[in-house]
């Protein structure tokens, strides 16, 4: 993958406030808690130029890691966290190198064509929609 493509930010957690398993979200964000049990969610959907931030609430370091070295957080201690954006359609498979049955599954889709669809609407354009039958 080439540099170009991967943002990447690690940071602590001290200055987030979070909330059962989330955090307050920016538009385009989610956010995966590492804690005891594992990734949470541990399976997301997201579109092409939405980031996943990971934070780790677990007091055992854990990393990040994809498959092939798509996408890695290096070590992250109770408290820090990793925000990796996602800019191609996939499906990104990752685990913790500490443990193995840590795993989650990440799907990239294709940008929303049906928020173009409304806007249309929206502002008057006629949108013709097929039909099968």
């Amino acid at each position: 993958m080439e540099d170009d493509q991967i943002e990447e930010d690690n940071q602590t957690t001290d200055d987030l406030t979070v909330d059962n398993q989330t955090e307050e979200e920016e538009e385009g964000e989610t956010v995966v808690i590492i804690d005891e049990d594992g990734f949470n969610p541990s399976e997301i959907e997201i579109s092409v130029g939405e980031t996943v931030t990971w934070i780790n609430q677990d007091d055992s370091v854990h990393t990040v890691t994809g498959d092939a070295l798509a996408f890695d957080s290096g070590e992250l201690a109770e408290g820090e966290s990793y925000s990796y954006t996602f800019d191609e359609a996939g499906t990104f498979e990752y685990e913790s190198e500490e443990d193995f049955l840590l795993s989650g599954t990440i799907t990239v889709t294709e940008e929303d064509n049906n928020q173009t669809t409304q806007d249309q609407q929206e502002n008057g354009d006629v949108v013709v929609v097929p039909t099968t039958e």
